[in-house]
């Protein structure tokens, strides 16, 4: 299991500023892997329950998260809190998230 504080890479357009705004503690966040996404090929996109892509794992991150999803690991994201800042056109969501892997999310 690993816990980190960190921030939602990614949220750059409107769609993905309103689903980050939705955000509230405790919302459970879906990690899919992209292995063939141009910028970074360990990209682990977050999704609400509903499909709808919140932005993503920061880089520094998604690669040993990436190892771990491609062996086959399940990953469950948790938000624990969220604290908005910067101006409205460049405003990041920070997030507070435990991540569960293999044994530890069973």
């Amino acid at each position: 299991m690993g816990n980190y504080s960190s921030y939602i890479a990614g949220i750059i357009n409107k769609q993905r500023r309103k689903a980050a705004s939705r955000l509230t503690s405790g919302s459970q966040l879906v990690a899919k892997r992209e292995p063939d996404n141009p910028v970074d090929p360990n990209a682990v996109a977050l999704y609400l329950g509903d499909h709808t892509m919140v932005g993503y794992i920061p880089a520094r991150h998604a690669s040993w998260l990436a190892e771990r999803m491609d062996k086959g690991r399940s990953v469950f994201v948790q938000v624990k809190d969220v604290r908005l800042e910067g101006f409205f056109w460049n405003r990041r969501v920070f997030v507070d998230v435990t991540i569960k892997t293999g044994v530890d999310a069973e």
